[in-house]
């Protein structure tokens, strides 16, 4: 099974992921380390920049080539971050019903402050509005389960497991 984490940015898509994988085994894809391999440095304009260009066309098909090179297909796969719309039909298209895509949301306030508290000097106004986190509404729209990321994760975390173990069931 592969869930896809979807959510606007700051919403705490990697604290799922992170504990989804410490907590339950769950083999976390770094979607930041795949765009960093295909040739984006750290900082976050490069990694946008590459973001914005690995999310059509061509480059699209280039992420999700080295997207798939990651899954393992022996255990269940957590992706951090999907966000053009192309890439979660290709990840659908590939992996079918065993594609789940799930909301991670938190409240502007929460955001913004984890946004100054990253240090990384962004806002989130910046952020939001970064033509690599356009079709992230629409996404979100998509999703299957909404975990929203503020208080008891633990709990939200082992209903996603639920869910999830439903549906392979089914």
């Amino acid at each position: 099974m592969i869930v896809a984490l979807v959510g606007m940015p700051a919403a705490g898509k990697s604290t799922v992921a992170s504990h989804l994988q410490s907590k339950f085994g769950y083999k976390w894809v770094r979607t930041r380390d795949i765009v960093r391999d295909l040739g984006a440095s750290g900082n976050i304009d490069s990694l946008q920049s590459m973001g914005a260009y690995l999310s059509t066309g061509a480059g699209a098909a280039v992420f999700c080539q080295a997207l798939f090179d990651q899954i393992d297909p022996n255990c269940v796969n957590v992706i951090d971050a999907i966000r053009p719309v192309d890439h979660w039909q290709k990840l659908q298209k590939k992996y079918g019903a065993r594609a789940v895509l799930v909301a991670v949301t938190a409240s502007h306030a929460l955001r913004n402050k984890r946004m100054i508290d990253s240090g990384r000097g962004e806002s989130l106004q910046m952020r939001d509005t970064h033509q690599v986190e356009a079709d992230i509404p629409a996404l979100i729209d998509e999703c299957s389960f909404t975990i929203v990321n503020c208080n008891h994760l633990e709990f939200r975390a082992r209903q996603l497991v639920s869910f999830l173990d439903y549906l392979e069931a089914n």
